[in-house]
């Protein structure tokens, strides 16, 4: 008789703050996300997490996906935009995120958009 392994994921739960329709700039000599909006997106499933999932998200916010460059994610507690920020572009690093927020609380996510 064989051993059946059985492998057990842990679904979590986790918050995102979304920084969107604005653009990164620099005040008074620091990078930071300049303008827009900013919204709290409360119980995402790790399960389900990854870039099509976030561009779903942003649909809520009257973002179509065509209109957006580029996304980018950072740890809430590093300060500095040049060190922290990540792109996220892969479902690759959707897991960082959600390893991110289960440990700060929450991952926050930068939306930049093409030029008009």
């Amino acid at each position: 008789m064989g051993m059946l392994g059985v492998l057990l994921l842990k679904i979590v739960f986790f918050d995102i703050k979304v920084y969107h329709g604005g653009w990164f700039g620099y005040v008074n000599g620091s990078m930071r996300y300049v303008g827009g909006d900013t919204v709290i997106v409360e119980d995402n499933d790790s399960d389900f997490w990854c870039v099509f999932e976030a561009e779903e998200q942003l649909t809520r916010f009257g973002h179509a996906k065509e209109d957006i460059a580029a996304m980018w994610y950072k740890d809430p507690q590093v300060a500095e935009y040049e060190i922290g920020l990540m792109a996220f572009d892969s479902d690759r690093v959707a897991l960082d995120m959600v390893r991110i927020a289960e440990e700060k609380g929450y991952v926050e996510l930068f939306v930049v958009h093409e030029a008009d």
